[in-house]
């Protein structure tokens, strides 16, 4: 699966020709403090959002870890297709994704935090607006 687009953004937008990081399984679970029920900010079609700290480079970032749970009306392909759109955009208006995590049954999309915004609305809704 290819991260670029073949387009860059429209100039409101940045473009950004690296892909998000690809955090493992230990990482979320360390984030989100195995993903503590107390952690829990949102829920959507795909799963719960935990509230988390995530270590990106040499910076921990406050993160929303949205955790696809079994049962979800949300699968793979709506997985990859949000990994893709939003690994490249860079927008004021858009809540960043700052990587994501496939490891067998475990997908887990990790976003910027944004702590003044309505969490539910703005990343358990994501697919369905684009």
């Amino acid at each position: 699966m290819s991260f670029r687009t073949s387009h860059p953004a429209e100039s409101s937008s940045s473009y950004s020709p690296q892909p998000c990081r690809q955090f493992t399984f230990s990482e979320i679970q360390l984030a989100t403090q195995n993903f503590d029920e107390s952690l829990v900010i949102g829920r959507g079609g795909f799963g719960k959002v935990y509230r988390g700290t995530i270590t990106y480079g040499e910076t921990d970032l406050d993160a929303a870890i949205k955790r696809l749970e079994s049962g979800s009306t949300q699968g793979a392909v709506e997985f990859w297709a949000e990994i893709e759109m939003l690994s490249n955009l860079r927008h004021c208006h858009l809540v960043s994704l700052i990587g994501y995590c496939s490891d067998g049954q475990e997908m887990v999309l990790v976003y910027e935090h944004m702590p003044n915004m309505e969490l539910l609305q703005i990343v358990c809704t994501s697919v369905e607006l684009l």
